[in-house]
């Protein structure tokens, strides 16, 4: 296997990187933290999925897009192309496999296994036999026994052996464990069937039991069936009986209501044949109802005519004066005149004093509007001398004069003498000025008040005389009507004894009489109806004749069939009676048959439960014959991987020293004949006397600890059937001073006759020049990094 290509894409440190990677040894340097071992683990994160780190460490810090390694490889003759990618928020993971161009696998797991079976080595078997560490060197030289045992054990995959035969020894104690307790818990078979036996011959005979149960409850059901036929049917002639009673009663009801309708009957024909004979007088005593109608309606007329002249009259002769009636003082108050001069009489008078008092109103308001200017202007001028003082009193008798431009000198008492003045007098102007104003505005409103006064007084006199002129023409009318109404009332009773006198008493009798005609009126027409419902009420009668004499037949005829019935209480008594008991029997007889029944079952179930119990015990002796077989099985397991394990030990053992030997024969120079490895503790031992490492220098024991890891590789390519060809060292140059790192260097160099690549990861940045091809990585800040191929002295790809 050689890798040809890298391609990252936002993978840790390399937001994108695309590099070749040259064949044989070739060192990738770069400081402390560049990203050199990123480059070689993502090749085993594309190939296997595998890395040290979660998928979410593996996105470069900040990128937005997908994760990305592809890995390109020359293997057996075709070149292949693994890609691996993280994408979206869940990291989720896609991986798709090429050889020779053409899509071959797609999807993480068909990869991966598609990988395996390409190299013929799994993600654990490739890393142990390609990647060597710094660390894994020092252990094999650096750690006691036990630890570097382990380690190796590790590396060659012996330890999943140990496991695997360190599990079946503790499944095979944990089953013989468990066959043991089973035993304990085994139950007694013979004692089961004796059992089964038994409850075999119970069923047997609860069977029997249960048939005769049975035929009992047969007989017990037709016996019911036979009373319940006979109860039936006298409960049948009961209900007949108990029907024919009934209508009999109904019957008997009907014939007594109809006898006392047909009574009520009869004596409502009688009564009205008696009330029949009265009608004559009553038409008689309301022939005159209409005459006396006519003259109470004349007499009430007039009642009314007289009442309303009498309330005209009250009203005309109450306080309700007209206009030209009011008094010179009444006059005088309205008009405000006080003079004692008379003035003009009723309205004409109270016009003229609302006129007059409109006029002096008007004048109130000139002498207003003029006191108010006359306000104004002494407020302006008492301003302007306010302003002109305190300018005076601003002013500096050494200044000139603002006005003028002559000195002040001795004028400056005078000029302020005279600014007082003229404010006082402006004062005094405007106090004057306000004093007129408020005499003008009393003035104004004594005026608008008798005006006012005098308005109210006109308006309620203009309506007094209104109402004294209606007042007046409703007396004439009320009078006028009581004459037209005497008038009538006088030939209403000119037939009458008397003629129109005692007016009063004759309407009194007038009334009496009308109400006694009204009586006897209506009367007459309640007596007229009711005889118009006579011939119904005849047929009334017939009627309840006729249902009278149904009744008492239906009541004969129900009698006689209830004879004819011939029911007896006692033989009803006595079938209900033997209906009762025989389904008590039968139930007795039922229940008896359940009893029966629930002991067929409950022994049936009991016997099938002594079966089943018989059959789990034959089953449990089974499958723990099976599960004795099984740990017996297991235990060999354990038997035969201990046995392999050792064998592959004591194989390794041999081979792995051989390997390491040639490995170090080489390397030196041939300067040892051997390195011995111990097959128990797997320490190195330099030439035929068996030496430890830590009696030579340092560099032949870096030389030694390299030959027993590549020796390892080898091994693990020989075990896993795989020949892969790629080795990676990262950082097995430590910190060697000059002389050491170069003499590594050189052995590194000769590995390139037993692989095809060799990548060797190292921060000491002088590799460049001691081997074939290297790749330097540099960081470029903000936590990225960028590589590029520096065997040609150019950068092949590089991104920032």
């Amino acid at each position: 296997m050689r890798v040809t290509r890298l391609s990252l894409r936002n993978f840790r440190v390399f937001p994108e990187l695309d590099i070749e990677i040259p064949p044989g040894v070739v060192g990738i340097y770069g400081p402390n933290g560049a990203g050199k071992s990123t480059l070689v683990e993502s090749i085993l994160w594309a190939l296997f999925g595998v890395a040290r780190t979660t998928k979410e460490a593996l996105r470069s810090d900040g990128a937005t897009g997908e994760t990305v390694a592809a890995v390109e490889f020359e293997h057996d003759g075709h070149l292949y192309e693994v890609t691996r990618t993280l994408s979206g928020a869940a990291n989720g993971v896609k991986a798709e496999a090429a050889c020779d161009g053409q899509r071959v696998a797609a999807g993480a797991v068909a990869v991966r296994q598609y990988v395996h079976h390409v190299l013929g080595m799994s993600a654990e078997a490739f890393r142990s036999s390609v990647f060597c560490e710094q660390k894994q060197l020092d252990a094999f030289s650096g750690r006691r026994p036990e630890e570097r045992r382990k380690l190796v054990l590790d590396l060659l995959g012996i330890t999943p052996l140990d496991r695997a035969r360190d599990t079946a020894r503790s499944q095979a104690r944990a089953a013989v464990e468990q066959i043991e307790a089973a035993r304990l818990v085994l139950g007694d078979v013979d004692a089961l069937a004796a059992e089964a036996t038994e409850l075999d011959g119970k069923l047997v005979a609860a069977q029997a039991a249960r048939i005769a149960a049975e035929a009992a409850l047969a007989a017990a059901s037709e016996a019911e069936a036979s009373a319940v036929a006979v109860a039936a049917e006298e409960e049948r002639r009961k209900q007949e009986r108990d029907r024919l009673a009934a209508a009999y009663s109904a019957a008997r009801r009907r014939h007594e209501e109809a006898n006392t309708r047909l009574a009520g009957r009869r004596a409502e024909l009688a009564e009205l044949d008696t009330a029949a004979e009265r009608l004559p007088a009553l038409t008689s005593a309301a022939g005159g109802l209409d005459a006396l109608r006519a003259q109470l309606e004349g007499l009430e007329r007039r009642d009314a005519a007289a009442a309303r002249v009498a309330r005209a009259e009250v009203a005309l002769s109450e306080g309700l004066r007209p206009a030209g009636e009011m008094g010179a003082t009444d006059a005088a108050d309205a008009s405000g005149i006080t003079d004692g001069s008379n003035p003009l009489p009723g309205l004409e008078m109270l016009e003229e004093a609302v006129a007059a008092a409109s006029r002096r109103s008007s004048e109130a308001a000139g002498r207003l509007g003029a006191a108010e200017a006359a306000v104004a202007a002494a407020t302006q001028r008492l301003d302007l001398a306010a302003r002109e003082a305190l300018a005076a009193d601003g002013l500096d008798p050494e200044a000139p004069c603002p006005l003028c431009g002559q000195e002040l000198g001795a004028s400056f008492d005078e000029v302020q003498r005279h600014r007082e003045l003229a404010r006082e007098e402006a004062a005094a102007a405007a106090e004057a000025a306000g004093a007129e104003l408020a005499a003008a505005r009393a003035e104004r409103a004594a005026a608008g008040e008798a005006e006012q006064a005098a308005t109210v007084a006109l308006r309620r006199a203009r309506g007094q005389e209104e109402r004294s002129a209606a007042l007046r023409a409703e007396v004439a009318a009320a009078r006028a009507a009581l004459e037209e109404t005497e008038t009538l009332v006088v030939a209403t009773f000119s037939g009458l004894e008397g003629g129109g006198r005692n007016c009063t008493a004759d309407a009194a009798t007038l009334r009496r009489q009308a109400k006694e005609a009204e009586a006897a009126r209506d009367a007459g027409l309640r007596l007229e109806e009711r005889l118009k419902a006579r011939p119904s009420l005849a047929a009334a009668v017939a009627a309840e004749e006729a249902a009278v004499e149904e009744a008492g037949g239906e009541a004969g005829r129900l009698m006689a069939e209830g004879k004819a019935l011939r029911f007896d209480a006692n033989a009803h008594s006595a079938a209900i009676e033997a209906r009762a008991q025989a389904a008590s029997a039968v139930d007795q007889a039922r229940t008896a048959l359940t009893d029966a029944r629930l002991d067929e079952r409950g022994l049936s179930e009991r016997l099938i439960e002594r079966r089943a119990r018989i059959d789990a015990e034959l089953s449990r002796r089974a499958e723990l014959a099976d599960r004795e077989a099984e740990a017996r099985h297991l235990g060999r397991l354990a038997e035969l991987l201990g046995e392999f394990r050792n064998s592959l030990v004591g194989q390794v053992g041999p081979a792995l020293s051989a390997q390491t030997t040639a490995l170090f024969r080489e390397l030196t120079d041939g300067r040892f004949d051997s390195l011995e490895v111990d097959g128990d503790s797997f320490e190195l031992r330099v030439g035929t006397a068996g030496h430890p490492l830590d009696r030579h220098s340092g560099s032949e024991t870096d030389l030694a600890n390299l030959s027993l890891r590549v020796a390892i590789g080898e091994q693990v390519n020989l075990l896993s059937g795989g020949a892969v060809g790629l080795l990676v060292l990262d950082e097995v140059l430590g910190a060697l001073d000059g002389e050491h790192r170069d003499r590594l260097l050189g052995a590194l160099t000769r590995l390139g006759a037993r692989f095809r690549q060799v990548l060797v990861v190292t921060h000491a940045s002088d590799v460049k020049e001691q081997l074939p091809s290297a790749i330097e990585v540099e960081p470029i800040g903000g936590g990225r990094s960028r590589a590029a191929c520096a065997s040609a002295g150019i950068r092949l790809a590089e991104v920032s």
